[in-house]
């Protein structure tokens, strides 16, 4: 009974508290004021608002729930606008982009958001280009050639003409590249601060004027991207050594702009580079050859081939060595010809006609006698058809080098015969069949062009 007496007593002592106490506890968890920061990103030609951009999605709920909610509405003290100028390719007169942006950002969210104020919305001022793309590139240790782009912006900090300029011409475009696609993007935005008042416990001391003022004052750091990398501690060189790390890299960048232009003729479309040629190329229309291998084994040869369309040709040759000493017992004599049809490979828009790699079939036939000091052997006909592989390479306007070889199938009718006296004796006669290489060249070609008329 005793124990329940005691516990009915603390009971109505805590009923009889001070309601100050209970009131003290709710205004301690309720927040006094609070500051929301997000951004919104932008499209390269972007002017408005795009939900579905990058994050924008996401900063777009976030603004409804605060500002088209008229429990949060309400409270709302200020929005602070700041955008980092921006470089379009020439020199801005007038207002800068930067706070372009922050205009237009601020002409949307007066028409989202009726209830709100443009009083409420103040813009300030942003970073400049190039100390807003330094700091990103400080950021990103990914950027190829870093400390060159570093310095070549520090040294044409206030000049962006000049500084993109050099940038496009570094190593060929290549760190530029990178910036444009992952650097830049991030340079058109938009960062917002939304700030909200809410009463305090001393019933209004603190104003909501007096706390606009007050966030007025108050520095804008910078809103973090979601993969931030912590910056880097720069290191500041001496002046004269700084100036020689400028020179340097303005040097390398000249040095290579015949480099960056070469790459950008080998970027072009076929097409383009097709129509430049039919203005200014000479179209082959025949070309003659002579077999340097075969002229190393005594046998006077020449070969003409015509193109036919952008990828055939059609080659024929012949080859004719006729020695013979029948006091010495020596006789070299054949009598050859041939056919073969070519398949050029490769984009022939970027390639001179009889130009490149090639594959071909081919046919030949022909007579010889062959005799040494002893043994002879004398065909009336000899047939060889099958596979060829080469390649020609320009050597000059009009003269070309030509590599190949033929892997086929030839058979001969042959009859032997030994000298005796003058007169050649018979000893046997037969069949010869070979698969195998059967032909090789290293030929000399003079092409020979006539002049295209000009479109």
């Amino acid at each position: 009974m005793e124990k329940r007496t005691t516990i009915f007593s603390i009971f109505v002592l805590l009923c009889l508290l001070p309601n100050s106490i209970y009131a003290r506890t709710i205004e301690y968890e309720t927040p006094k004021d609070t500051t929301l920061d997000m951004t919104l990103y932008f499209d390269l030609n972007a002017r408005q608002v795009d939900k579905d951009y990058h994050r924008n999605g996401k900063t777009l709920t976030v603004l409804d729930s605060l500002l088209a909610n008229p429990a949060h509405s309400i409270h709302l003290n200020s929005i602070i606008l700041v955008s980092p100028d921006l470089y379009n390719g020439k020199k801005e007169q007038g207002i800068p982009l930067g706070q372009k942006r922050s205009e237009e950002v601020k002409v949307f969210l007066c028409g989202k958001y009726p209830q709100v104020n443009t009083a409420q919305i103040c813009i300030r001022k942003g970073e400049e280009y190039g100390d807003a793309l330094r700091k990103l590139i400080l950021d990103d240790r990914l950027v190829p050639d870093r400390e060159d782009v570093l310095a070549l912006i520090d040294y044409h900090h206030d000049n962006p003409v000049k500084m993109q300029d050099f940038l496009q011409r570094l190593d060929a475009g290549i760190p530029y590249q990178y910036i444009s696609d992952r650097v830049l993007p991030e340079l058109r935005r938009t960062e917002i601060r939304v700030c909200l008042s809410y009463p305090e416990e001393n019933g209004g001391k603190n104003s909501s004027a007096e706390q606009a003022a007050r966030i007025e004052e108050t520095e804008f750091i910078p809103i973090d991207r979601e993969t931030t990398v912590t910056p880097m501690t720069m290191q500041v060189l001496p002046q004269k050594e700084r100036t020689q790390v400028i020179i340097e890299t303005e040097k390398t960048v000249i040095k290579v702009e015949k480099k960056k232009e070469t790459k950008e003729k080998r970027r072009k479309k076929p097409k383009e580079k097709a129509a430049r040629r039919n203005q200014t190329a000479d179209n082959t229309v025949l070309a003659l050859k002579n077999n340097l291998l075969y002229d190393l084994a005594l046998a006077p040869n020449i070969e003409i081939e015509i193109p036919v369309g952008k990828r055939w040709s059609v080659n024929m040759e012949y080859k004719s060595p006729w020695w013979s000493n029948s006091s010495k017992e020596i006789c070299y004599q054949l009598i050859s010809g041939g056919i073969e049809s070519r398949y050029w490979l490769g984009n022939r828009e970027l390639h001179n006609r009889l130009n490149g790699h090639f594959f071909g079939l081919y046919i030949e036939g022909g007579i010889y006698d062959f005799q040494f000091k002893g043994n002879g052997y004398q065909g009336k006909y000899y047939g060889a058809a099958g596979f060829t592989y080469g390649y020609s390479t320009s050597v000059s306007r009009h003269l070309a080098l030509e590599f190949s070889l033929g892997i086929g199938y030839l058979t001969t009718e042959y009859q032997k015969y030994t000298p005796y006296e003058g007169s050649l004796v018979w000893m046997s006669s037969g069949n010869y069949t070979f698969i195998g290489p059967t032909k090789a060249k290293i030929s000399l070609v003079w092409v020979i062009t006539k002049k295209r008329g000009r479109k």
